[in-house]
């Protein structure tokens, strides 16, 4: 891109990437802490949430990978939202292009569910989005977007530490989200009112998106409300995600949705894609019809 170093900086800050290029040390958004610029990199950046570090404990890339040196690897901490991510949740980091276009770069997941660790190593032969200088890269975690940073690829057995934060939510229905990014991912509780009361939605119930205020445009998306969660041995009732399609017509910037349950529309709101895999949270409550089910356990 043709533009000033500083030009480069502020945009990439508007876009809400940490910036990591030197001379970008001021561009990292909040909760994040740039490295001062430096002439000669250091072995390691570490890049923790509100500017925490953490020393280096990662062996050399040559060790860990027989000898094969990638060409960046990333490391850090995964919040599922209060908790630390599960071991085998998959973090994938890829370059947005333009539109919904995606080129994944590497894949990694968390090691450690003590403290969800993990490390993503970006290999010596990449495709061509993946590299060049100020190369912008985003990471996401269940299909959610996660952050972002910008670093010139190729810059071998570098390590970099970004940790990183995802909302508590479902797991996206008949998958586990970690495929290519929705153009908006939906969650939030869904509860029913009642003449006792307000309960928690039975598991199963269908909710719908659609396009437009009124519903009047086309199915963007549908999921079902469950008490599964990310989290082994923890449930938590009436909760939903939905994965909004990234095709015409369902999405775009400041695209109105409305939510339905059966034929009741139950919500609306807003969200603008690109960027792709941006979390919104809705919670919905409705009124109970006749002869719909509902959980007899009370919500908390």
């Amino acid at each position: 891109m043709a533009i000033s170093a500083k030009l480069y900086c502020m945009a990439a800050a508007a876009a809400g990437l940490m910036v990591l290029a030197a001379g970008c040390g001021a561009g990292a958004p909040a909760g994040h802490t740039a490295p001062p610029a430096q002439s000669t990199p250091a072995p390691r950046d570490s890049l923790g949430a509100a500017g925490s570090s953490t020393p280096s404990t990662t062996p050399p890339a040559a060790s860990r990978q027989g000898g094969a040196i990638p060409a960046l690897i990333l490391t850090g901490t995964v919040l599922n939202g209060d908790h630390p991510a599960a071991a085998g949740t998959t973090i994938t980091v890829a370059t947005l292009g333009q539109g919904t276009r995606v080129t994944v770069c590497g894949t990694g997941s968390v090691g450690n569910a003590a403290n969800g660790a993990y490390e993503v190593d970006l290999p010596a032969q990449l495709p061509q989005p993946c590299t060049g200088a100020n190369t912008q890269l985003a990471f996401f975690v269940h299909g959610v977007y996660a952050g972002g940073i910008t670093w010139s690829i190729p810059d071998p057995g570098r390590v970099v530490d970004f940790n990183i934060a995802v909302p508590d939510l479902p797991p996206a229905d008949g998958g586990s989200g970690d495929g290519a990014p929705a153009a908006v991912v939906l969650y939030g509780s869904a509860t029913i009112t009642d003449a006792s009361g307000v309960h928690a939605a039975p598991d199963g119930t269908v909710i719908q998106v659609r396009a437009g205020q009124n519903g009047n445009g086309p199915v963007c998306g549908q999921g079902t409300t469950t008490s599964a969660t990310y989290q082994p041995d923890l449930e938590e009732r009436g909760r939903y995600r939905i994965d909004i399609a990234a095709t015409p017509g369902c999405y775009g910037q400041n695209l109105q949705y409305a939510l339905f349950v059966g034929q009741q529309r139950v919500a609306t709101f807003t969200a603008s894609a690109p960027p792709l895999g941006q979390a919104v949270d809705v919670n919905l409550n409705w009124r109970a019809t006749a002869g719909q089910g509902q959980d007899s356990r009370r919500s908390q």
